[in-house]
């Protein structure tokens, strides 16, 4: 195939660093991207939160332009967002407080280092501290990773390394910072506004509308 397989995408790569990317060849793959940037060749490439094999072409990836290219630490498998969002994840109390995050069924990264999937930027809350495991058909999974204090699951503490599963409108303790998870109809920033709560910082307000009744 002759010219560009990927126009020229910059993307930010571990530590970091910005990184340009673009493809000379649909055979080129995430494996040769991830050497050319030093990541060990033993761990598992991440992608905008996303644990994606090495064999997988860049021009399949989906870059767009800030997406960041890294390392997770630890036995994490490949991950898929492919079709419609299943989840809503919002970070809504503490120091990490922030927008709704959208994720398709796979496992997902939660922790403080840059290319995760829900970023909680949280100085208590470990750089890859847990995952979401979630399922074709909604349901999640929380599993703690590692992290001294344990995380909490609607209240209950949860042991490191077993999946608790998170109810439809649960909500995760992890760190200093409070996240809750919803299916993407429930939570969807359509309908739903996170606006910071006035006079407090750490802490942002889930504001709904009316349900309907019928």
């Amino acid at each position: 195939m002759r010219g560009v397989a990927l126009p020229p995408v910059e993307v930010e790569g571990p530590g970091g660093i910005p990184v340009v990317v673009a493809a000379r060849s649909p055979d080129d793959t995430v494996g040769e991207l991830a050497a050319a940037l030093g990541v060990d060749p033993e761990a598992t490439v991440v992608i905008d939160g996303r644990a994606v094999p090495r064999a997988t072409a860049l021009v399949a990836v989906g870059f767009r332009r800030g997406s960041r290219v890294g390392a997770a630490l630890g036995d994490i498998a490949p991950s898929s967002t492919a079709g419609r969002p299943l989840v809503i994840v919002v970070c809504e109390a503490g120091p990490g407080a922030t927008g709704p995050v959208r994720l398709g069924a796979g496992r997902h990264v939660i922790g403080r280092a840059a290319p995760v999937a829900v970023r909680i930027d949280d100085p208590a809350v470990e750089p890859h501290h847990g995952v979401l495991d979630v399922t074709v058909d909604g349901a999640v999974h929380f599993t703690q990773l590692t992290g001294r204090v344990p995380c909490r699951v609607d209240g209950d503490v949860v042991a490191a390394g077993v999946a608790h599963v998170v109810r439809d409108g649960g909500a995760i303790t992890i760190g200093a910072s409070r996240i809750r998870i919803g299916r993407a109809g429930e939570l969807d920033p359509v309908t739903l506004a996170l606006a910071p709560t006035p006079g407090d910082p750490w802490r942002w307000t889930v504001r709904r509308p009316p349900r309907r009744h019928v």
